[in-house]
């Protein structure tokens, strides 16, 4: 889902967006470390990563 998001997937990028929205406003989301693993590959940096992630919800 986060890589349809960040990677503008033209086929699941729309419906990944409105399910994470949907899931932030549901309640408290997180990522776990292997799909954080799994999403840095595209960055050359923590920095560019962490601002890439949505905030909201997310612990810091």
């Amino acid at each position: 889902m986060l890589l349809d998001i960040l990677t503008e997937d033209p086929v699941w990028g729309s419906w990944s967006t409105d399910a994470l929205a949907d899931a932030a406003e549901a309640g408290f989301i997180c990522i776990n470390p292997v799909i954080y693993s799994e999403v840095s590959v595209r960055f050359t940096t923590v920095e560019a990563l962490e601002e890439a992630l949505p905030q909201r919800g997310l612990p810091a």
